[in-house]
């Protein structure tokens, strides 16, 4: 999972360096599908930035533990990380879901007056 989710970082970040290039923002169809791109990849990215940082202020967090002055203060920092951790964790997972191919297409909607039912009763 990981490994997609580094390819889609990678992705992302070379999004960013075409969004720049003059040449591409010359040509708006195909600026505008980049730009789609890139925004449907942002979430996601920026979940797994945060969650990064999470592990790195765990290992952190553990490395306190040794230190008996810190100790009862990186416990209750690690609990709190873990949590945000986990959540983090799960809005990765729901963000990985694949897209319905419909959810980016207008929709109208009519509402009519219904015919029949028992309007004697």
């Amino acid at each position: 999972m990981l490994e997609k989710i580094e390819e889609l970082e990678r992705r992302y970040q070379e999004l960013e360096a075409l969004l720049s290039d003059p040449a591409v923002i010359g040509n708006q169809p195909e600026f505008r599908k980049f730009s789609r791109e890139h925004n449907d990849l942002a979430p996601l990215v920026e979940a797994y930035r945060r969650h990064r940082k999470i592990l790195e202020e765990i290992d952190g967090n553990r490395e306190l533990l040794a230190d008996p002055d810190m100790k009862e203060m990186a416990e209750e920092e690690l609990k709190s990380l873990e949590e945000q951790k986990e959540q983090l964790e799960n809005e990765i997972k729901v963000l990985l879901l694949p897209k319905d191919p419909n959810d980016s297409k207008n929709v109208i909607l009519e509402t009519r007056a219904g015919a029949g039912g028992d309007d004697g009763i």
